[in-house]
């Protein structure tokens, strides 16, 4: 019986993977369109709008996505995801105008929308309730590691102003998608989220699948672990914004350090999150995040030195690591089908959300002289975050949200 609540699916691998080849083509976006768009002599303001307008567009459609993927079927709603992956990644080959990059950009989003949320409902739907932290927590793994290389693959690809090489990878990257999507069979491939008499019956709704998208993410108990989430990327925003600049203030011209032993730190958490939740629960795990997130923020904000740096890195990372994966889990662990892409879309919506919001306030409190005192805001409010969700009865509110 313990083996079987060990195992994860090969599907549930595949889908990973393709979550991951989905980050890595935005993520050679991000940071190829801005020098783009200024290598074409357009200001840097004109260069960030190419990143918002991918990132806002994505955070607003997911509420009609999920109704897309509720009626379409989770399956049939990545592969439009994919298509429009695909198409906009030809489009940029001929791309020569800003209006016409940031309508290309507008329509990445929507495809980013539709990919993620239905990888994430897909991922859901192939995960044991009793597998789904330890799967949640490779799940955004891959994605934590597609994170970090997708970066470094767009600056690679674009050297010497070599953006048609970028955007072919970004296309096959994209064909590899919708090609895999498109073979995949069995149970993590459902057809429409035909609302069963069972669930109707425990609604107590006639017909659930015509429920609002907020009625169907209340049920599905994602509200609360996403608003703690983007608590958590709201704080993370600090570091992706404004580090480099803070470390230059303190004598240091490279804090590439941070991340790389961040990254390292949260793939060891990771790998042993899911065994040490079945043994002692998910409240000591998570207060343990929270209290290493903050002292990892504290001592970027009061001692900067390479030592600590390094330090500060690791405990990020195992807090973050740890933290992340317990709040993903939770956003779907009560989720059933009818509501399945709801949560999803509720808890990635959430993290557009923060980045968006934490990008604004951060890059505004570095102009405005902040220094340290953003990272001590960071510790505070991640504390919080992680105690807020350890706090008796919080694991319990999506069983509640499900009446």
């Amino acid at each position: 019986m313990e083996k079987k609540r060990h195992s994860l699916s090969g599907v549930f691998w595949l889908l990973t993977g393709l979550s991951c080849l989905t980050t890595i083509c935005l993520q050679m976006t991000v940071t190829a369109l801005p020098l783009w768009t200024v290598n074409r002599g357009y200001d840097t303001a004109a260069a960030g709008l190419s990143t918002t307008v991918c990132t806002l567009t994505a955070l607003f459609f997911r509420p009609a996505g999920a109704g897309v993927l509720r009626r379409w079927g989770e399956k049939n709603g990545a592969v439009l995801g994919a298509v429009l992956y695909v198409a906009v990644f030809l489009l940029y080959l001929p791309c020569s105008s800003l209006w016409f990059l940031l309508v290309l950009r507008a329509v990445q989003g929507v495809g980013m929308s539709l990919l993620t949320t239905a990888l994430g409902s897909l991922v859901t739907a192939c995960l044991a309730p009793e597998d789904r932290t330890q799967g949640m927590g490779y799940f955004g793994l891959g994605n934590a590691v597609a994170l970090s290389a997708g970066p470094s693959l767009g600056l690679l690809l674009s050297q010497g102003d070599n953006f048609q090489g970028l955007f072919l990878a970004g296309a096959a990257l994209s064909g590899v998608i919708l090609v895999s999507l498109l073979a995949l069979r069995g149970k993590a491939a459902p057809g429409k989220a035909e609302a069963p008499e069972e669930s109707g019956r425990e609604t107590g709704e006639k017909n659930p699948r015509g429920a609002s998208f907020w009625k169907l993410s209340k049920e599905s108990g994602a509200l609360w672990p996403s608003g703690l989430s983007m608590l958590l990327i709201f704080c993370q925003m600090a570091l992706s914004t404004c580090l480099s600049f803070w470390g230059k203030e303190n004598g240091m011209e490279d804090v590439s350090l941070f991340f790389t032993v961040n990254l390292l730190g949260m793939i060891v958490s990771r790998l042993f999150l899911g065994n040490l939740c079945r043994r002692v629960g998910e409240r000591i795990p998570a207060v343990s995040a929270a209290v290493l997130l903050a002292v990892s923020y504290l001592l970027l904000g009061v001692w900067m030195n390479p030592v600590s740096l390094w330090i500060s890195g690791v405990l990020y990372g195992f807090g973050y690591g740890i933290l992340y994966a317990l709040l993903n889990g939770a956003a779907v662990k009560f989720s059933r089908e009818e509501n399945r892409a709801a949560a999803n879309a509720v808890f990635f919506g959430a993290k557009d959300l923060g980045t968006a919001l934490g990008s604004a306030a951060w890059g505004a409190a570095q102009s405005w002289g902040l220094g340290g005192g953003m990272y001590g805001i960071g510790a505070g409010v991640s504390l919080l975050a992680g105690l807020l969700y350890a706090r008796p009865g919080a694991a319990l509110r999506g069983k509640k949200a499900r009446g």
